[in-house]
């Protein structure tokens, strides 16, 4: 079960005392990542795959911007140089909003060839993998 900040509300509308609501919601859902993780072949790839991320901000902030999405808060980049994994991830402030992002015309028509400029530097394009999380900055 999905446990954001609007399910809690009704879970505190039910009059429960606070340690019964805790066991309902452990993992609260305030800020949602999209997230890349590939391999690179070494320094150079993964400096190109860099400029593409890039790319990827600058057209979320503009689309941000534009009021073509909401809720983008940034992109975050790491990369291993012991095994040159690259990994990725764009942020968004709250479950709904990276809902209407992964459900817009935006991200179909601009950000997939974006993200298809840096998965192209990925040594095993098959391993590719991409996915959700639970972002949280304690």
């Amino acid at each position: 079960e999905i446990c954001s900040a609007r399910s809690d509300t009704m879970i505190r509308r039910l009059g429960l005392p606070a340690f019964q609501r805790r066991g309902l919601c452990t993992v609260e859902i305030n800020s949602v990542a999209r997230i890349v993780r590939m391999h690179v072949a070494g320094e150079s790839q993964a400096a190109k795959a860099d400029k593409a991320v890039l790319a990827i901000k600058r057209a979320l902030e503009e689309a941000q911007a534009a009021k073509e999405i909401q809720g983008f808060t940034k992109v975050v980049r790491t990369v291993c140089k012991t095994e040159w994994a690259y990994e990725g991830a764009i942020v968004f402030d709250s479950l709904d909003n990276f809902k209407a992002y992964m459900e817009s015309d935006f991200r179909e028509k601009t950000m997939k060839p974006l993200l298809a400029d840096v998965t192209k530097y990925s040594l095993e394009p098959e391993t590719i993998y991409t996915g959700n999380r639970v972002y949280d900055e304690p």
